[in-house]
């Protein structure tokens, strides 16, 4: 592997649909991961170049209730990431309101009301599909540090099909700079590479969006082209993490 990718090792053990039409991020990333293997319930992450090796952890969580994921949460020394519960609600209001979101172009504020409808359609998506969006917390306080999101695309991107599947990162503005999103959207893909099965990830973020095309290069996204929707005059640029056995 090249780069900035990341290799994710067994450790032990045997060897979807709304509708979206604008990046996920509204603070930018996604993932990269080449998966050689996957243990039973650990796996270790390494990065091509020096870095301490990182135990990410795969376990069933007494605390949740996703029947069909089996109750799956993610860890790694610093994080841990749990499906989006009900739970999440008071979080994601007021991450979504945040001064710092809001001055974003094009981004307005959100009642209540809408972002809890937003999160019932993320838990009924974990229910059927088995994957969907992570909130993000800081394993040693508990404390929630924003979310990842996995989200099947819809029809009227020019060149991308139905049913591919977009991920993307909010981190809270509190927790900026400390890595969050790289970390974070790296376990995911790991996950989704191997539990899920997924063949590959696509991202999508405009070229003015500077730290999301930095956290695309971290992560050994390949850069597939521009893309746009049907009735959006917006272009962005479109980034493809392929599984390891579709990787060229």
């Amino acid at each position: 592997m090249l780069g900035n990718q990341f290799v994710v090792f067994s450790a032990v053990g045997d060897g979807v649909t709304r509708a979206t039409r604008s990046p996920l991020a509204e603070e930018a990333g996604v993932k990269a991961t080449a998966t050689t293997a996957i243990g039973s319930n650990h796996l270790f992450i390494t990065r091509g170049t020096p870095l301490a090796p990182r135990r990410l952890r795969v376990v069933p969580s007494p605390r949740l209730g996703c029947r069909t994921v089996g109750s799956v949460e993610l860890s790694s020394e610093r994080l841990v990431l749990r499906p989006a519960s009900a739970e999440d609600l008071d979080f994601y209001f007021e991450l979504r309101n945040r001064p710092e979101v809001l001055a974003r172009p094009g981004v307005e504020p959100r009642p209540r009301s809408e972002i809890e409808r937003q999160l019932r359609g993320w838990i009924d998506r974990w229910q059927e599909y088995g994957f969907g969006s992570w909130t993000v917390f800081e394993r040693e306080s508990d404390e929630r540090l924003g979310r990842v999101e996995l989200d099947p695309m819809g029809p009227g991107w020019d060149g991308i099909s139905a049913g591919e599947i977009e991920v993307g990162v909010v981190v809270h503005p509190a927790h900026w700079n400390r890595g969050i999103a790289t970390e974070a959207t790296q376990i995911v893909a790991a996950d989704s590479f191997t539990r899920v099965g997924l063949g590959r990830l696509l991202a999508l973020t405009t070229r003015d969006n500077e730290a999301s095309l930095r956290t695309l290069e971290k992560l050994g996204m390949r850069h597939r082209g521009e893309t746009r929707y049907e009735d959006d005059d917006t272009t962005y640029e479109l980034f493809e993490l392929a599984a390891p056995s579709r990787q060229s």
